[in-house]
């Protein structure tokens, strides 16, 4: 009796080679029981959670607001209240960063610094004016005039032409 399943004896058979180096090894035949590996380190798995889009609001409005506060040191809302902003939205992103959940972290650092030497800026220009003898006189003046407009007038011009001077 013959082997049902060996190849007719008329046909050449094909050369069986070794398989070549790096090339992937054939399927294996329909029906076969498949491998099973689990997934790679790292490989997202079913049911996992979905990493979204970096979510990177807090170091961008941190570098708005930080730049904004170095433009406008020279007024109180616009060096301490937006550069304490800016330090608060740069710590939030840095934060974000370093979790991974955002891609700018050293925009968030940037937004920081720069809120932060908006903020000294502002201050030391507060100080340095509520500390000069022609802010004194002029405070000192507009003490002495009470409600008179006139008098408060008159300290306003001394004011500025000790300013100019």
């Amino acid at each position: 009796m013959t082997d049902p399943f060996a190849p007719p004896s008329g046909e050449p058979q094909p050369p069986t080679q070794p398989p070549v180096y790096g090339t992937p090894s054939p399927p294996p035949p329909y029906g076969a029981p498949q491998d099973y590996a689990p997934p790679q380190y790292g490989a997202p798995q079913y049911g996992g959670p979905v990493s979204g889009p970096p979510r990177n609001g807090f170091g961008v409005a941190a570098l708005v607001l930080g730049i904004l506060a170095l433009v406008l040191c020279f007024t109180i809302f616009g060096g301490i209240v937006l550069g304490i902003l800016a330090l608060v939205f740069g710590v939030l992103g840095r934060r974000r960063a370093k979790n991974g959940e955002a891609t700018n972290g050293g925009m968030a650092l940037a937004g920081a610094i720069c809120g932060g030497l908006g903020m000294l800026a502002s201050i030391g220009i507060l100080v340095f004016a509520l500390t000069n003898d022609s802010t004194r006189n002029y405070l000192d003046c507009l003490s002495a005039a009470g409600q008179d407009k006139a008098a408060q007038t008159a300290c306003q011009v001394e004011y500025q032409q000790q300013l100019t001077n």
